[in-house]
């Protein structure tokens, strides 16, 4: 089983994976990129956080494991829902963009 795998169904795993590494800090990255957007953008972050705030799953799912996708302004963002917390595992330009 891969590090992955042991992350995403809840087992232990160690985090000194390189892979899984490298994907934390592009995931940082982007996250920093979000926290810093210019102060013009305000209303695109705004917006944002919004539509993540309104649980933007399928209303039929609640798999907290899963990692759900979501096109937003340019943005490929993916978040988890577990239980009433909602957290961005990724922002990505998407391709294209």
């Amino acid at each position: 089983m891969t590090t992955q795998e042991k992350m995403h169904n809840g087992s232990l795993y160690s985090c000194d994976d390189a892979a899984l590494v490298q994907e934390q800090l592009h995931c940082l990255d982007r996250l920093y990129e979000f926290n810093h957007t210019r102060p013009l953008e305000q209303d695109k972050r705004q917006a944002l956080l919004g539509v993540l705030a309104c649980d933007p799953r399928p209303g039929y799912e609640d798999k907290p494991q899963e990692i759900y996708g979501l096109a937003f302004a340019g943005l490929d963002v993916g978040f988890q829902v577990q239980g009433e917390v909602l957290r961005v595992v990724r922002v990505n330009h998407q391709k294209g963009e």
